[in-house]
Formats: C-alpha cells, sequence, structure tokens
C-alpha cells in the first residue's frame, strides 16, 4: 500500500506542479481523491486515515511519507507565489524521481484510479490553495466531524459488487 501512495503523491504533484504544488493544496488534492473513489469506486485510493483537524482534513502518514520523499530526495521544496501574492512552500518532484514515477504508476494506480485521479485534478487545477480548502469544508462529512476525529468517507457499493452478492 505504501507504493501506492508514493505513486499517487508524486502523480499528482506531477500533474499539479506548475512551479509547485503547496503542501496544504496537495493534502486537500489527496482527501478529494479519496472522498470521490469512495463515492464512486466504493473505497479510497490512498490507504490512509484521514482525521479532522484546525485545517481541515489531515494524515500524519501522508506528512511522514512526504518527509521520507524529500529525505530521499525525490521530492524538492521550494517557494511560490500564488497569484493572491501570498507565498508558499511547494513540492516539486526532482528529476531522479521521474523515470521511479513511471514505473510505479504502471504498477500500482489501475485505469479506473487514474481516471479518478486525474478528474479531480483537473478540477483542482487552477484553484488556489484558499479555493481548494473552501472546496473541502464545505463537504458535509468534513463538517461534522469533530476536531480530531476520523473524517468518515461516504462509500458506495458499486453495481458490479451488489449483484455479486
Amino acid at each position: 500500500m505504501l507504493r501506492k501512495l508514493i505513486a499517487l503523491i508524486l502523480y499528482v504533484i506531477r500533474e499539479l506542479q506548475d512551479g509547485g504544488v503547496p503542501r496544504t493544496k496537495l493534502m486537500k488534492t489527496l482527501f478529494l481523491v479519496d472522498y470521490r473513489a469512495s463515492k464512486v469506486i466504493g473505497r479510497p485510493i490512498t490507504g490512509v486515515r484521514w482525521f479532522k483537524y484546525l485545517y481541515g482534513p489531515f494524515s500524519k502518514k501522508l506528512l511522514d511519507v512526504l518527509d521520507i520523499l524529500e529525505e530521499e530526495q525525490a521530492l524538492e521544496m521550494r517557494e511560490v507565489e500564488s497569484r493572491h501574492r501570498r507565498i508558499y512552500m511547494a513540492y516539486r518532484i526532482a528529476p531522479r524521481a521521474e523515470e521511479l514515477l513511471e514505473k510505479l504508476i504502471e504498477e500500482e494506480l489501475d485505469d479506473q484510479e487514474l481516471r479518478i485521479i486525474n478528474e479531480v485534478i483537473e478540477e483542482l487545477r487552477d484553484l488556489d490553495v484558499d479555493e481548494v480548502k473552501n472546496k473541502v469544508y464545505q463537504l458535509p462529512e468534513v463538517k461534522e466531524a469533530d476536531i480530531g476525529e476520523p473524517i468518515v468517507l461516504p462509500i458506495h457499493i458499486p453495481k458490479e459488487v451488489v449483484e455479486e452478492l
């Protein structure tokens, strides 16, 4: 599951990478990927548990993996300026991680998962951090969760699974 999470992180950063992806936007994008996947295929993709904190959905495991990717020099941090002139520290994929990413995508992410990921990326691509946060904060599951508690994702059981039962 760790390889899938790494593949997902690197893929999302690469696809959103216009100068770099702020940590907050990355965290919220990955949450929205899991949210959408839960609704569409009946399960999240990241394999992490999401908790509600003061700044919305958060995963300590995800943060740990980001730190490891930085230590292993698969990710680089740099300052970027938003269109509202705010400065953020943002992730970029290091050149040495590109080859690894292609292999991980092929081995870890199936077509259905990639379709969901790409849909979320397209919805968020042109949004700044605050716009992405607002989108996440409006979700009923996020609003209803208490600070420090897990966020319960909306699980949909696909029709083909129900028919097999």
